[in-house]
């Protein structure tokens, strides 16, 4: 019964309240009701915290809609993006390179065939199949200095054909499998090659000397040849090939540039010594071109 009492008392006072406030203007009314309300406030402040701090381990995070995710995948993909540019410009340097190296081995057949490098010796160069290939490894082994290449038999290669690098030739293949040949170059100490020795560009008095090169002093990037006395050679001459026992397609490839004349020690009196070099290292090839006749390439796989 008291307890009714209070409630009824509350309620009368409350209602009293409001009636009160309502007959004040609205600046009063306003100041009378917010000292309760922010009482109330105050006192139940240390009540709220608890009850945040119980239900804070049960309540889900709240979500600001970002998925991190995604910007992971993105980055992933922006990574994948830049290797695959950087793969695809190496390969636009590799066919530009090669697209050069067979333009050379073009314009050679070319100028061979309308005879302005007087290279092979009889025989048209012409129908001139081109095959490209990647250098696998390089052997040094029984005293003959080789490469192997990436493509075979299946592609074309038979024994006997000529390698070039652009117009330089590299050697000549001595064993075929149906995916790889292997070539002898013509540093190896095995191989002697006839030349014809010229300037690399016409002068008003032509001149010309040919020789027998061979590599007898066991020199990886040299080879040599004896000639007389009287004969016109000078350090900067290219050495062209002029062989009929090589194929007529590699007639008139540059073997390589002379380096030195000298003397000959057992006739210094008649003879001078005629070193040449190859114009590239031929064991740092990486790329080389088969010269093959049409006939013996399969359909479909000329490059």
């Amino acid at each position: 019964m008291p307890r009714m009492l209070n409630q009824r008392r509350l309620l009368a006072t409350a209602i009293g309240l409001l009636i009160v406030t309502s007959q004040l203007g609205a600046g009063v009314s306003e100041w009378v009701l917010y000292v309760p309300h922010n009482v109330l406030e105050i006192s139940t402040l240390p009540f709220k915290r608890m009850v945040r701090w119980a239900t804070g381990g049960t309540r889900a995070p709240a979500s600001d809609g970002v998925n991190f995710g995604q910007y992971e995948q993105l980055a992933d993909n922006y990574g994948a993006a830049l290797r695959r540019q950087a793969y695809l410009e190496q390969q636009l340097i590799i066919a530009h390179e090669t697209i050069d190296e067979l333009a050379a081995v073009r314009q050679h057949i070319n100028m061979t065939s309308a005879g302005n490098v007087g290279g092979g010796v009889g025989g048209n160069v012409g129908g001139v199949g081109l095959v490209y290939a990647t250098v696998a490894s390089w052997s040094h082994a029984n005293g003959a200095l080789s490469i192997t290449i990436d493509r075979g038999s299946r592609r074309g290669v038979a024994v006997g054909q000529a390698v070039t690098s652009g117009m330089n030739l590299v050697g000549r293949v001595v064993g075929v499998t149906p995916m790889t040949a292997t070539v002898e170059l013509v540093t190896s100490p095995s191989m002697k090659l006839l030349a014809r020795v010229i300037p690399p560009q016409p002068g008003p008095v032509p001149r010309e000397t040919y020789a027998e090169f061979d590599n007898s002093s066991d020199d990886d990037d040299r080879m040599t040849a004896v000639v007389g006395k009287d004969q016109s050679v000078v350090v900067g001459d290219w050495a062209h090939l002029f062989d009929e026992t090589w194929p007529a397609e590699a007639g008139g490839c540059v073997i390589g540039q002379v380096v030195a004349v000298e003397d000959f020690s057992d006739d210094p009196l008649l003879r001078k010594r005629v070193v040449i070099e190859p114009m590239q290292t031929l064991s740092r090839l990486h790329r080389v071109v088969v010269l093959t006749p049409l006939s013996q390439v399969p359909t479909g796989m000329l490059e």
